[in-house]
């Protein structure tokens, strides 16, 4: 028996969500919270099993996955398909770190640890650049149109600038110099598809006003990822609080948020915003060395869970393979 075990990262956006929909740049980070899929051969049909969502089904790709939860996985098969992939059986065991509907990018990281370990098991690994289309036309079927700035983050790792336009323009690797990465939960769930359907209509009906603020993130962004290569932690802090002040203007923040958001920078974070959809989710704040305890502190006293995971950490790989 052949069996594959992959992984892919999560990812924390952090300059441009909801501005990057309509093609705005946005910096993004793949962090040390992962999800696995571990692939083995036999059985009949593609079974995928999933202990969180507490699911055994089979997928077949001429249908609807008999439950909608695992629809982008289906989605997945079916454009491996059209690739003329020989879709051979195969049980494959899937789980994520990462908490749903928290801004994490759980639903891409998934899809993309189970495209790796599938394929490197029929013996054909997918590229990264296929794993990337695949792994977005996924994310559409889990969200709706998706910007597919959590696949390319997912998929390629480190930390890069996105747009819509051009995809990946630049890539970095490794820390942050000088400050670390906190991550903090509101405890609120929320779906990506609602803030990020509302923002649009915003946009429409307040025409110039909103495409000001837009052409602002952009702006954000990339003086975020020359703020990265400089390694200059305060201006990102910075910037991080101005990105929270249009994320806030453009109303998918949240009193647990903004309680969050605050409590970072009192206890002396050089920024705090809100990351991914809003509305619920996820803050972050970039500790600076020798503040990283009280910051941490101060969130854990008002969040379910406070993380510190590396960041800019590799995209999806397989780290497992038995014959």
């Amino acid at each position: 028996m052949t069996e594959v075990t992959a992984r892919a990262p999560s990812k924390v956006i952090v300059l441009g969500e909801h501005f990057v929909v309509l093609n705005s740049r946005a910096l993004s980070t793949a962090v040390s919270i992962y999800s696995r899929a571990t692939a083995e051969d036999g059985g009949e049909g593609v079974i995928i099993e999933s202990k969180s969502m507490g699911v055994r089904a089979r997928l077949d790709v001429g249908s609807r996955a008999p439950d909608p939860r695992l629809e982008p996985f289906a989605e997945a098969l079916r454009r491996l398909r059209s690739m003329d992939y020989d879709l051979a059986p195969a049980r494959v065991v899937v789980d994520s770190d990462a908490p749903p509907s928290a801004g994490l990018g759980s639903s891409a990281s998934t899809v993309a640890a189970f495209l790796l370990a599938y394929t490197t098991l029929v013996g054909d690994p997918l590229n990264k650049d296929n794993l990337f289309s695949i792994t977005l036309a996924a994310e559409d079927v889990a969200h709706g149109a998706s910007s597919g700035v959590d696949p390319a983050t997912v998929v390629y790792g480190g930390t890069i600038l996105y747009s819509i336009k051009d995809r990946v323009i630049e890539r970095l690797e490794g820390p942050i110099r000088g400050a670390r990465l906190i991550i903090a939960d509101s405890g609120v769930r929320r779906s990506t598809a609602g803030p990020v359907m509302s923002v649009i209509e915003l946009r429409r009906r307040l025409g110039q006003p909103a495409e000001l603020i837009y052409s602002a993130a952009d702006i954000v962004a990339l003086r975020g990822i020359e703020a990265l290569k400089r390694g200059d932690a305060a201006e990102l802090g910075l910037l991080m609080n101005f990105n929270h002040g249009l994320l806030s203007a453009i109303g998918v923040s949240s009193p647990e948020l903004e309680d969050l958001v605050y409590a970072a920078r009192a206890a002396g974070a050089l920024g705090s915003k809100l990351s991914g959809a809003g509305r619920g989710g996820i803050v972050i704040a970039l500790a600076p060395e020798g503040s990283e305890d009280k910051v941490t502190g101060a969130l854990r006293a008002r969040a379910p869970w406070v993380l510190k995971p590396e960041v800019g950490v590799p995209g999806a790989e397989v780290v497992e393979l038995t014959r």
